[in-house]
């Protein structure tokens, strides 16, 4: 899996928690405009991606068929 970023992240962190809010992945993000997600790490289910830098933080959910 590969999520693609607008513009280049230059310091910021990605956790990812599935519905019971067990953090799945927690990582830091350093100069990049995309992120890889091994498919081994989620099962199959829905997951909530928190992207977060110096002032923005943002939520978006995944569905893991």
């Amino acid at each position: 899996l590969t999520l693609k970023f607008s513009r280049s992240i230059d310091e910021g962190q990605l956790r990812i928690h599935d519905l019971t809010g067990r953090t799945v992945q927690e990582r830091k993000i350093f100069g990049t405009d995309k992120i890889e997600i091994s498919g081994k790490i989620l099962k199959s289910g829905l997951y909530l991606l928190t992207l977060g830098t110096e002032g923005f933080q943002e939520t978006i959910k995944l569905i893991r068929n």
